[in-house]
């Protein structure tokens, strides 16, 4: 993590206060913070190790919201994760190069998938392995597969962490496109295994499984794989139609629009062609939501973004990434985007239950002449 030192001063007068202000003051800050408080002082760091200040910690923090991004620079060692939480005003800055080139030789290439709570998942593409890295607990472990990494962000790849206070994790991905299989790893094995898609499963438990999400972006149809949170979990294959309201949609849809899904939900980006200094780029004029019924059979429009929304976030852009995820009643949408070489990011929410957008405004993340391999919603980072 990276941070400051406190003047040696400042230290002593702060441990000066009563255990339980420091506590109280503690409590309310994000993890990063408390991992370099850490490394303060002796005093401070018993405090905030102690069992019972880590557990009421993560049971306050269960429900935050983070959203992190992977830059690589033109300097490599420089790589750094960054991660922003609705209980902050800032962007912090992890850094994980040191972690990841234990296990990856300088000049690979890596591509940030997914993360679950302080747990990152890589993609090594040309050796066709992952990586896994936890920032918190300073651990990093490399996961061979048996078969060809998607080369680009590959939506079909789940992070699955748990139970609570083990360090057991589950990969769980798609087999290349067209294929009626997929994959599950199991860290306690260590080992792959392969399961074929089971068409007999009943599909209006489709609220409670795991959906993977493939593009086939030949036909602009969506295939997603359902598969079931169980010890020997079973899965079905669904090419969900379009609900259209009328005829207008069939004519708009297939040929417009960036879409990213995830959790069962799709948002489509709305934008048109535009003229800036000689260059032909994108203009966003809207976000529309899309979700599965009940038997995951259709994809339903929801709702999709106000005027006020969109002459928030109206904007030119040359090249988009994206993320979505649906977590307590709220569906969340990341777009970054890539114009004239610089960086930024807008995020959006949906509170399925009030019907209504807000825009999350997130601090300047505007970043020139780096590359920017990956984006992912998480839950908090878990103090240990």
């Amino acid at each position: 993590m990276e941070g400051r030192r406190l003047p040696a001063t400042n230290c002593v007068g702060f441990c000066l206060l009563p255990s339980e202000l420091m506590e109280y003051i503690f409590i309310r800050l994000a993890s990063p913070d408390i991992c370099r408080l850490r490394c303060v002082s002796k005093p401070i760091a018993s405090i905030l190790r102690e069992r019972e200040f880590v557990r009421n910690y993560n049971d306050q923090h269960r429900s935050s919201t983070w959203l992190f991004f992977y830059n690589k620079p033109a300097d490599h060692d420089d790589a750094a994760l960054h991660g922003f939480t609705d209980r902050s005003n800032r962007w912090f800055k992890i850094l994980v190069h040191d972690l990841l080139k234990s296990v990856v030789d300088s000049g690979e290439y890596l591509y940030f998938l997914t993360a679950s709570g302080s747990n990152f998942l890589f993609a090594l593409n040309t050796r066709n392995e992952f990586v896994l890295v936890n920032p918190m607990t300073r651990t990093v472990r490399k996961i061979v597969c048996p078969s060809k990494i998607f080369s680009g962000p590959d939506t079909s790849i789940k992070l699955l962490i748990g139970p609570p206070g083990s360090d057991r994790f589950c990969i769980i991905r798609n087999q290349i496109y067209g294929r009626k299989s997929f994959m599950v790893y199991d860290s306690n094995a260590d080992l792959w295994q392969t399961r074929r898609l089971n068409e007999r499963v009943d599909l209006s438990l489709v609220s409670g499984c795991v959906l993977l999400s493939v593009v086939d972006w030949f036909s602009k149809r969506t295939n997603i794989v359902c598969v079931s949170q169980r010890d020997h979990p079973e899965a079905v294959s669904i090419w969900p139609e379009l609900a259209y309201a009328d005829s207008s949609w069939e004519r708009h849809y297939p040929l417009h629009g960036y879409r990213v899904i995830g959790d069962g939900k799709m948002a489509v980006v709305r934008s048109d062609g535009i003229d800036v200094k000689n260059h032909r780029v994108r203009m966003l004029k809207g976000v529309e939501l899309w979700g599965l019924t009940a038997n995951g059979k259709r994809w339903e429009f929801i709702s999709e973004t106000s005027r006020e929304i969109v002459a928030r976030i109206k904007q030119p852009y040359g090249m988009m990434k994206g993320c979505l995820e649906e977590r307590n009643g709220t569906i969340r949408v990341a777009l970054m985007f890539n114009f004239q070489g610089v960086w930024d990011i807008i995020r959006l929410n949906y509170d399925i239950g009030r019907k209504n957008w807000t825009r999350v405004v997130l601090p300047s993340c505007q970043m020139k002449g780096s590359s920017m391999v990956g984006i992912s919603f998480s839950n908090d980072l878990v103090l240990y």
